[in-house]
């Protein structure tokens, strides 16, 4: 079953929650809402993983695409 979740790559409460699902394999799919006041690790994640910057208007074609393609999407408090 392939899990995604949309979540901030930062070192903070959802962000690292985030990180330690994928971590210990719940999240396979991981998708970065790029914070715009703290760091971002997308090196947490591997090569590839889609990443958008909430707020813009824009869903970039990769994330809806890797939504699509899952079977369930795990959403933390945004």
């Amino acid at each position: 079953m392939r899990v995604a979740c949309v979540a901030y790559a930062t070192e903070q409460g959802i962000g690292r929650l985030a990180k330690d699902f994928y971590d210990n394999g719940i999240i396979t799919d991981p998708i970065i809402n790029l914070h715009t006041d703290n760091p971002n690790h997308a090196e947490w994640y591997p090569p590839g993983t889609p990443w958008f910057r909430h707020g813009t208007g824009v869903m970039p074609l990769e994330v809806t695409d890797r939504i699509e393609q899952c079977d369930v999407l795990l959403a933390f408090e945004n």
